[in-house]
């Protein structure tokens, strides 16, 4: 499936919120090939300049009122420098978290199908259906996510806020965007390392998708993980 080309977002009503969710930047659990979830690593050096490149991206595409992220320091320190940049205070909050992944928490892409063939293989082939062993659902996640946002758009109407979070939450959302069923969530592509996908939500539901894993601007710095752990860099783009 290809990746889609960010075309401009349309003038905002005042019964509108735009939502730009950000996806961390490259994460020392990426760059190792482990599964994080809940465990709290840092970004890489790369994923401090592609934190760099997508906020100066963002400061120079929508004024932004408001700036909330994952409390988890992978999505925090990603939008950071749009904090500072903006002279904004950002708020944390631990419903935009990844998914909690029992006990695949912290093991490697290598490890985790060894030790759980069954789950993981869901996890790999039908991810909307699955459930990390001792942990979260896709679907729990999901209602989580969709509850934090709503609250989220309904206390910013006719603002423009950006959130900085993780791929599973990023891309359950985008199901309820493009009108996906949960199971049918493997059809869309796993969100690349700080890219951005921004909705519309008005009067109680998202009304329109402006885009979805752009990420253009970080041209040799692109870099992404898939559900299996396969790391991708720019020249594989």
């Amino acid at each position: 499936m290809e990746r889609e080309i960010w075309c401009g977002g349309q003038a905002l009503r005042d019964d509108e919120t735009r939502l730009i969710f950000v996806r961390h930047g490259q994460s020392l659990g990426n760059l190792h090939g482990l599964f994080l979830g809940h465990t709290d690593l840092d970004l890489s050096e790369t994923g401090y300049e592609q934190a760099e490149l997508v906020c100066r991206y963002i400061s120079e595409h929508f004024s932004v009122d408001k700036i909330y992220a994952s409390d988890l320091m992978r999505a925090h320190h990603t939008v950071l420098p749009l904090a500072k940049t903006l002279g904004k205070d950002i708020e944390l909050n631990q419903n935009f978290r990844e998914i909690f992944a029992g006990e695949w928490e912290g093991k490697s892409f290598s490890e985790i199908p060894e030790l759980y063939k069954e789950s993981f293989g869901v996890w790999k082939r039908q991810i909307g259906l699955a459930v990390c062993d001792g942990g979260e659902s896709v679907k729990h996640l999901c209602e989580r996510v969709a509850r934090a946002t709503a609250d989220v758009a309904t206390k910013n109407l006719g603002k423009t806020v950006c959130i900085g979070s993780h791929a599973t939450p990023i891309r359950t959302l985008a199901c309820a965007w493009k009108d996906i069923l949960l199971e049918k969530m493997h059809e869309l592509p796993f969100p690349c390392n700080a890219s951005i996908s921004c909705a519309i939500y008005r009067n109680g539901a998202f009304s329109r998708c402006e885009c979805y894993n752009y990420d253009d601007y970080l041209g040799a710095l692109h870099t992404t993980i898939h559900s299996d752990g396969h790391s991708e860099h720019a020249s594989g783009k």
